[in-house]
């Protein structure tokens, strides 16, 4: 009876260990989350505002024409000039993608690439709480979000014309390679636990073991 109430006081003993590993890696795992999004959402919304503030003193008022009007940016010289800034904020900052677009949501110009000029910017329906800030004269930063195998996230800026209208709203989305710190560290997170309960295990299984050895010499030593 006093062996099966300490195997049964082991196992319990070991099962909590177990919790408590898996409980830690869950708060690790959360904690590094939390924190590389925030580091992520300064970073971007730091870098989306100085661009903003910079470009609304030089192009505030013509970004006001060329979004009426975007033929007449297609033929500007200072939109190419403007463009050609974006592309470099991009490269720069090893951003994933930085988008210029009217208050309406048609992308003006995008560094990368991705979207076309004159269509609609499809990932602004991914976070509308934070574009409508933006469209509202604030900065704002989206939530962290999932889009295929990678994590996104935005921040937005808006460009003001010399009368305080919104002229435009520049986006700055994050680089996967921020992105992957966070799943390698998740994944080292886990394979480390992994690691631990079956240790655990087996050290569990190798006391079970001298445990029944014990116990067969004691009844042969007994007899």
């Amino acid at each position: 009876m006093k062996n099966r109430r300490w195997i049964a006081w082991g196992a319990g003993v070991y099962l909590a260990i177990i919790a408590v590993v898996a409980g830690a890696l869950v708060l690790l795992t959360g904690a590094a989350r939390d924190r590389l999004d925030e580091a992520l959402g300064e970073r971007l919304r730091d870098t989306a505002v100085t661009a903003a503030t910079l470009l609304s003193a030089e192009y505030g008022d013509s970004l006001t024409v060329w979004s009426l009007d975007p033929a007449a940016a297609e033929n500007s010289l200072e939109f190419l000039w403007l463009t050609t800034r974006l592309d470099g904020l991009l490269q720069r900052n090893q951003l994933a993608e930085v988008t210029l677009c009217d208050p309406d949501g048609i992308v003006l110009h995008s560094a990368s690439g991705l979207l076309a000029a004159g269509g609609e910017n499809a990932f602004w329906q991914l976070d509308p709480e934070a574009v409508e800030e933006a469209r509202e004269g604030f900065p704002a930063v989206s939530e962290l979000y999932r889009r295929g195998d990678l994590f996104q996230k935005s921040a937005h800026a808006p460009l003001m014309d010399s009368a305080g209208r919104v002229a435009a709203i520049l986006t700055a989305d994050g680089d996967a390679t921020f992105f992957a710190t966070l799943r390698d560290l998740r994944r080292g997170a886990w394979i480390t636990g992994l690691s631990v309960v079956v240790l655990l295990f087996l050290l569990g299984m190798l006391l079970l073991r001298l445990q029944a050895v014990a116990e067969r010499y004691r009844a042969t030593v007994q007899r």
